[in-house]
């Protein structure tokens, strides 16, 4: 193991063994999204050493055929460690943007009342959510610390507790089964 998977911060250890097991790129099927489960998404993970980013591709039909607009996580793990069945983590907020990709996404936002709360929303413009609610969504703040904990499947995929639907800022209330959704290894 090499030294920069030993210690992460002075916050929490990164367990060699657990950091190693998740490095590389993680990807979901396409997933039903939205009201009756009418869209699609499909997310990508990557954990780097002490990083962990997450894209969330939005799709106008649950086919993930049309994109609709994007929503990028970028953190620092700050805590990753195997305990039994589970490898709990820590990780620190640092950004958290949407990307609208087709007119009509822009058109919704940018309504009294729509887009985050925000306006002026524009085609291909990343935007800053982090600590806003976007429909039934509610994304962290900046610099906050997020709890999840992830299972490895006998197959391969691994599982989350909640991320990245839900984000979870009190350790006690982190799910004890992990959720469905699988992410299988795209690249190590």
């Amino acid at each position: 193991m090499t030294m920069h998977l030993a210690i992460a911060s002075l916050e929490g250890a990164v367990r060699p063994g657990a950091a190693a097991q998740l490095d590389g790129s993680w990807v979901s099927d396409c997933l039903p999204i939205g009201q009756g489960g009418r869209h699609g998404y499909i997310t990508t993970i990557r954990f780097d050493r002490d990083r962990i980013e997450a894209r969330s591709q939005v799709y106008a039909r649950n086919s993930c055929d049309t994109p609709t607009f994007r929503v990028d996580y970028e953190g620092r793990v700050i805590h990753l460690q195997a305990l039994g069945d589970r490898t709990s983590l820590r990780h620190r907020a640092l950004s958290v943007t949407l990307t609208p990709q087709d007119p009509s996404v822009v058109e919704i936002y940018n309504r009294e009342g729509g887009g985050c709360g925000l306006r002026a929303w524009q085609i291909g413009a990343a935007r800053s959510v982090a600590g806003r609610s976007c429909g039934p969504y509610s994304f962290p703040t900046e610099q906050s610390t997020l709890f999840d904990s992830i299972w490895t499947d006998p197959d391969g995929p691994i599982r989350f507790a909640a991320f990245p639907i839900i984000w979870i800022d009190d350790p006690e209330a982190v799910p004890a089964q992990p959720s469905e959704n699988r992410f299988r290894r795209q690249a190590h």
